[in-house]
């Protein structure tokens, strides 16, 4: 459940590849980096209908770094009301991290109450791989 007014971090819960061990799940998912470099992240997260959207209502995807936000991702501003699924999809990301740097990544929406996110790992998801130095 993600609250009304609030970033929150996304809880990633089934792993299906961790090379290095570098996920921690749960209410504080997060991915330490195990190796300096550039690392590339892509995201989806995909709300269910809940209560509906009113004009002007928003959702994003937030990616911090130790802590701190870093960049917003991507972003939805409703343009008419409506009770429909509302779906986020990351472009690739490139962040540089330090081994020991960990980043996770936050959504927020203001609907008005809570919303969940569909019960399933093909629409929400993170991918992060180390591209370079």
């Amino acid at each position: 459940s993600i609250p009304n007014n609030s970033e929150t971090i996304i809880n990633f819960e089934t792993k299906e590849f961790d090379s290095h061990g570098a996920v921690t799940t749960g209410a504080a998912w997060k991915f330490t980096a195990p190796i300096s470099g550039t690392y590339e992240i892509s995201a989806m997260v995909e709300f269910n209908s809940g209560g509906g959207w009113a004009v002007a209502e928003e959702a994003f995807l937030v990616v911090a770094k130790n802590g701190g936000n870093v960049a917003r991702l991507v972003g939805y501003i409703a343009n008419a009301a409506h009770s429909t699924y509302v779906a986020l999809s990351t472009s690739p990301r490139q962040i540089k991290l330090v081994a020991g740097d960990y980043i996770n990544l936050k959504v927020f929406q203001n609907s008005g109450a809570a919303l969940g996110l569909l019960n399933a790992a093909s629409t929400n998801w993170i991918s992060i791989k180390r591209i370079g130095n």
